[in-house]
């Protein structure tokens, strides 16, 4: 106990706290860092030699980053944890906070702006498209804009309605298709969103 105050005191001393902890007993080989930087405090974990985690927190002074950093790393050796030397993974520039990963809702969100953002900058292929002549109709929930799909078929050629009818070529099926899906002449073409945005080039 003697020797961690000593040792705290003595980084505190240094401004900038940094250090690395490492726990190797049977099949654990784990490594905790932690760094302080003003109020900010960035802590990375994982395998030694593994690719690590790091979390940044932000406090409201320097002497609470402080005194988290020191709650932390004496919560570490009480557990077993050595410590070696400062940290290696975080680097420079540890006072900042690391970019938060893309949620799966802000990826559908990104994929649908480069789609419409795509679609906006779309000119009519020479020679009416790949869908010339056919008419096509939309059924379901797509995950792009029913609006974005209307403007691609269009480019390419194809007529677009609001129902099935004998004359509907294509049906683009989408999730929780309705009754239209059972309507049409016994040639209409099945597709799926995959299949209609390849077909119009965006796959």
């Amino acid at each position: 106990q003697n020797s961690f105050w000593t040792s705290a005191a003595s980084r505190a001393a240094m401004g900038k706290l940094s250090v690395r902890c490492e726990f190797v007993e049977g099949s654990s080989n784990k490594f905790w860092e932690c760094v302080q930087d003003g109020a900010s405090v960035t802590s990375s974990h994982g395998k030694i030699g593994g690719a690590p985690t790091q979390i940044t927190k932000t406090f409201p002074g320097e002497a609470k980053a402080k005194n988290f950093f020191h709650s932390q790393l004496e919560s570490k050796l009480k557990k077993g944890y050595t410590e070696n030397g400062k940290a290696k993974t975080i680097g420079k520039g540890f006072g900042k906070a690391l970019p938060k990963a893309a949620s799966a809702a802000s990826m559908k969100v990104a994929m649908k702006a480069a789609v419409k953002k795509t679609a906006m900058k779309v000119t009519k292929p020479s020679g009416g498209g790949k869908l010339k002549g056919k008419t096509l109709c939309f059924t379901g929930a797509l995950a792009i804009k029913r609006s974005v799909a209307s403007s691609l078929a269009k480019n390419h050629g194809a007529k677009v309605t609001g129902t099935v009818s004998k004359t509907t070529d294509i049906l683009v099926v989408g999730q929780d298709a309705g009754s239209k899906i059972l309507k049409g002449s016994s040639s209409i073409q099945y597709w799926d969103e995959k299949k209609f945005l390849k077909m119009v080039g965006m796959k």
